[in-house]
């Protein structure tokens, strides 16, 4: 037979490891919700019958956007606008079913269109916000 004071120390021993378990498992969540917080961000704008959507697409610094060609024909993905072009900053043509991807790592408003083709869904832009 335990004595009283034997079952107070188990009891005591098994309150103490149920506080480190609650506070580990705290200190997990926590770490894993900064942890998810801190991972770049990645975005999807499709080009299917002759648009670019979402449009306009709004994302934080640090967010990659894929460009998917999901039309039956070539398009571009060039940034600036049809009367001031900026293939320095991107430009990629893309077959049926290819894609790219840009890191959007400043803050801004970022126009892009399609060479080959000038309907009113060739244009878009990406809304790029600071933190």
């Amino acid at each position: 037979m335990r004595s009283t004071s034997a079952r107070r120390r188990h009891s005591g021993t098994a309150v103490i490891a149920l506080l480190l378990v609650a506070g580990l498992a705290a200190c997990s969540a926590d770490s894993t919700d900064e942890r998810d917080a801190e991972l770049p961000s990645t975005e999807t704008v499709t080009i299917q019958t002759f648009i670019y959507s979402p449009d306009p697409l709004t994302v934080p610094v640090g967010t990659t956007v894929v460009f998917e060609n999901l039309d039956s024909t070539s398009h571009t993905v060039t940034a600036g606008t049809r009367e001031l072009a900026d293939t320095d900053l991107f430009d990629a043509d893309l077959e049926p079913g290819e894609t790219t991807e840009w890191t959007f790592d400043e803050p801004g408003t970022y126009d892009y269109f399609c060479v080959l083709h000038s309907g009113p869904g060739m244009t878009g832009q990406v809304i790029v916000e600071a933190d």
